[in-house]
């Protein structure tokens, strides 16, 4: 095998995945809608059968909690709202076909995937202050790391090679210097392949560089500031900060994160577990 990546190996494998991500752009353009049909969502999703049963069963896991049943997509969107099973549908579609052990990052696939979950809410809390898209920015959130599977498959085959997680940018040097490519950029062309609108695939390819992004800086921005708080020491960092009340800890509306952060770690939590049954 080749050293590094090359476009032309990163489009293989690309292609040796699920035809699940392909669904995710098609939903994405149905959630800016606001004249969204049900029968839509099923036109979309019926193309995947295996995507299909597993969006059920999770979509009847999330429902028990409102005393409901869901035996259908149509159920489902009923019962919990387009958004929500918007969200169950990009996470079931990726999760799926990115699963198993880490091997040459010092922290599990579990604990990276956590931090996406809790990078994709605190995107959607950004959206929601700005009134824009919501289901976008939780989808660049969750999907920003999804390069890092790539990365860790080639370099499993390398001797010798471990990657640190919590320093991003030592992170991406030794992701460059072994598989060609950072994670942030095998991210942005597998979305690329899989027919992701740009609005969504710049701020992945440049939250590291945000201010590379061009019209896409703000989104790119935002996301790496999600990114770090994510980390649970920048979370830490951040309580300590506004606790001692040194300077505002805002989010990027200027309003207190404290709140927010609150909100994203429960929703986190109770999305980890919605994942593990």
């Amino acid at each position: 095998m080749s050293s590094v990546y090359t476009r032309e190996t990163l489009t293989f494998e690309f292609s040796r995945l699920s035809s699940a991500p392909r669904v995710v752009p098609k939903l994405a353009a149905l959630v800016k809608d606001p004249n969204m049909n049900p029968e839509d969502v099923i036109e979309v999703i019926r193309h995947d059968p295996a995507l299909t049963t597993r969006l059920i069963a999770a979509c009847k896991s999330a429902a028990v909690n409102h005393g409901e049943e869901v035996h259908s997509v149509i159920d489902a969107v009923q019962c919990l709202g387009f958004t929500e099973v918007y969200r169950i549908a990009v996470v079931v579609a990726f999760r799926s076909g990115f699963c198993g052990r880490f091997q040459v990052y010092d922290e599990s696939a579990d604990v990276i995937w956590q931090r996406a979950v809790s990078a994709a809410c605190f995107m959607e809390e950004f959206a929601s202050e700005a009134d824009a898209d919501l289901g976008g920015a939780f989808t660049i959130g969750l999907l920003h790391m999804i390069g890092m599977f790539f990365v860790d498959w080639h370099c499993a085959q390398l001797p010798g090679v471990r990657i640190p997680t919590r320093n991003l940018a030592r992170q991406i040097e030794i992701e460059r210097s072994r598989a060609g490519y950072g994670h942030m950029e095998i991210s942005a062309m597998a979305l690329e392949f899989w027919g992701f609108p740009k609005d969504m695939i710049e701020p992945i390819r440049w939250y590291m560089e945000p201010d590379k992004a061009g019209d896409h800086a703000r989104s790119a921005r935002q996301l790496n500031f999600a990114v770090n708080l994510a980390q649970d020491q920048a979370v830490s960092r951040v309580r300590a900060v506004f606790a001692n009340r040194n300077r505002p800890v805002t989010t990027p509306a200027g309003n207190p994160l404290p709140p927010v952060i609150d909100k994203v770690e429960h929703r986190t939590q109770a999305a980890m577990a919605f994942l593990r049954h």
